[in-house]
């Protein structure tokens, strides 16, 4: 199987994949959770060491046996383990603050996003995550139903593109 098609197979399970090379050898990782990281960074009885060889065990992807205790060469969990942290917003704030202003002009710019936030404000027992499962006429038939609930009914409503 070929990087790309395994690439591929991980974003359709992952919302968030990162890749890395470090000394010739290509990692696949998730991001830690919020949860994950207070855990790890709370933790007063795991040296540095440690922490990295199981952050890195608990979010590479791929290579999926890569022992992480015994790595092919030093340094690479702790280097990684940088990386996963940087890359799950933990380490650096304006990265954090550049992250959130891209998901605000995408949600201004990006007509997906301002169906799916339609739909999501009018039917709030979806989740983002229900309405990327349906096809175009299950989302397009919930967009025109917010739309005229909008433009019809809850006149406390603001339907963005009648602006």
């Amino acid at each position: 199987m070929n990087l790309d098609s395994i690439i591929f197979d991980f974003k359709k399970e992952y919302d968030d994949i990162f890749i890395s090379e470090i000394m010739g050898e290509v990692f696949i990782f998730r991001p830690l959770t919020k949860y994950e990281f207070e855990q790890f960074m709370r933790s007063e009885n795991m040296s540095d060491n440690y922490k990295a060889e199981k952050i890195c065990d608990l979010c590479v992807l791929y290579p999926k046996e890569y022992d992480f205790f015994d790595p092919s060469y030093a340094g690479i969990p702790e280097t990684l383990m940088e990386k996963i942290i940087g890359n799950s917003g933990f380490s650096d704030k304006d990265f954090v603050l550049n992250v959130i202003n891209q998901y605000r002009k995408s949600n201004n710019d990006d007509p997906d996003r301002k169906i799916e936030n339609m739909i999501l404000s009018v039917f709030n027992q979806f989740t983002v995550e229900d309405i990327k499962s349906w096809n175009i006429y299950k989302i397009l038939d919930y967009y025109s139903r917010a739309e005229w609930i909008i433009n019809n009914v809850r006149k406390d409503y603001n339907n963005p593109n009648n602006d």
